[in-house]
């Protein structure tokens, strides 16, 4: 248990050559929950904008065909400004989905 307290091991229980449980250090529990926290937030941040989007999509009647083509016709835009004739990298002016739908 020491070596667990200090970070230096980690063990596994096994039950029937299954892992069951798992001791690990309170700093190393600590630190993945801030990370399952934060990818949580991430994920549900996410789902919100996606959700927003989809109700920008639906208040301008556009189906999904619709939205599909329009990022189509974006990327091609965007790599002909980009791969062109001189074939040289320069900022795009093409407006993305977002501007497309204006949502912020």
């Amino acid at each position: 248990m020491r070596r667990v307290y200090s970070g230096e091991e980690r063990f596994i229980v096994e039950k029937d050559s299954l892992p069951v449980a798992a001791f690990l250090s309170i700093a190393e529990y600590e630190e993945l929950m801030r990370e399952r926290q934060a990818r949580e937030e991430r994920l549900s941040q996410f789902r919100q904008a996606v959700r927003a989007v989809g109700e920008a999509f639906e208040q301008r009647g556009l189906s999904e065909e619709d939205v599909l083509a329009e990022l189509e016709r974006q990327r091609e835009q965007m790599y002909r400004e980009r791969y062109g004739n001189s074939g040289v990298s320069g900022p795009s002016s093409a407006p993305d989905v977002c501007q497309y739908l204006q949502i912020d």
